[in-house]
């Protein structure tokens, strides 16, 4: 059975190309964009080549960057005492015990005063919405995060990020951000005049890591990954009839990347085998990007 996935973004307007009312010397504040909205009395910001304030990519203030896909992204102080935190309204409510595979792209400004990068990007999801009238910290403590000590210090490009959150049911909205004070939030000086910390964002997207069950293979047709539940090794197979770029990642439920291949020119029949006979019993997901669209699958170690 295929896995139901079916290229859902649960996410509303992840890529952040949904503006309105962003003209000349109108802030172009995450309010803007279609879904988002800032938990705080900050003003994230969003960067669009639509917009004509002196605040559209490349040329964004905070320095120079390109979106990763698209027209726009959006952008925060994450470090020295504000909070610029993002919040999205999901299109759907999320189901209880089921497994979510979120995937965003960061990128560290290299503007003025921001070459400070931090480690912990943490995700927090609630049933109802946020509103916190501070620009400090907010009051609540997420639920996943990025691993401690995996600092985001490029400014040039942008860094994939992957984490999976099982829900407890009824989350219906996600916020990002750093949820730490300065004091407790880990840093490293990207430049000796380090101060504050400012990220931009883009691409989000959250899907329903699997809709079929633990144990069912197949993911994709004509992509198949047996067996599952797996004891010593994980079979990969695909049979493509016509030129596809292909790409696929084993991760833990930390995001770490496991085991990874790709092939931007896959064509007719390929099977791999990754050995599996060193890991921890427990949930790990197998993603795969074909031509563009994402589809994951739970796979159980025992």
């Amino acid at each position: 059975a295929p896995l139901l996935l079916r290229g859902q973004n649960l996410i509303t307007n992840g890529g952040f190309e949904e503006i309105t009312d962003c003209f000349y010397n109108v802030p172009c504040v995450i309010v803007k964009a279609t879904g988002w909205y800032t938990p705080s009395d900050n003003s994230p910001d969003i960067f669009n080549s639509i917009c004509n304030n002196g605040l559209h990519q490349p040329d964004v203030g905070w320095g120079f960057q390109h979106p990763p896909s698209g027209e726009g992204f959006a952008g925060g102080m994450w470090y020295h005492l504000n909070r610029e935190c993002m919040t999205n309204r999901l299109t759907e409510t999320l189901k209880p015990n089921k497994v979510y595979c979120l995937q965003f792209y960061i990128s560290l400004a290299e503007g003025a005063y921001n070459v400070t990068a931090i480690d912990r990007v943490g995700i927090y999801f609630s049933a109802d919405s946020l509103y916190f009238p501070t620009i400090y910290t907010l009051p609540v403590t997420p639920q996943i995060e990025t691993p401690q000590g995996t600092f985001f210090a490029d400014t040039a490009g942008w860094t994939e990020v992957n984490l999976f959150y099982t829900a407890q049911g009824g989350e219906k909205y996600i916020t990002l951000g750093n949820f730490y004070p300065d004091s407790l939030t880990d840093t490293i000086n990207v430049t000796p005049e380090s101060i504050q910390s400012y990220y931009y964002i883009d691409d989000v997207s959250l899907l329903e890591c699997d809709g079929t069950g633990v144990n069912e293979g197949t993911i994709s047709n004509p992509v198949t990954v047996y067996p599952n539940p797996v004891t010593d090794n994980l079979t990969l197979e695909y049979n493509l009839d016509k030129t596809s770029n292909f790409k696929f990642a084993l991760y833990d439920v930390l995001g770490n990347i496991l085991y990874q291949e790709e092939n931007p020119t896959a064509y007719g029949y390929y099977h791999y085998l990754i050995p599996t006979q060193n890991l921890a019993q427990g949930l790990y997901i197998a993603r795969i990007e074909l031509n563009g669209k994402t589809f994951a699958k739970k796979v159980l170690k025992q």
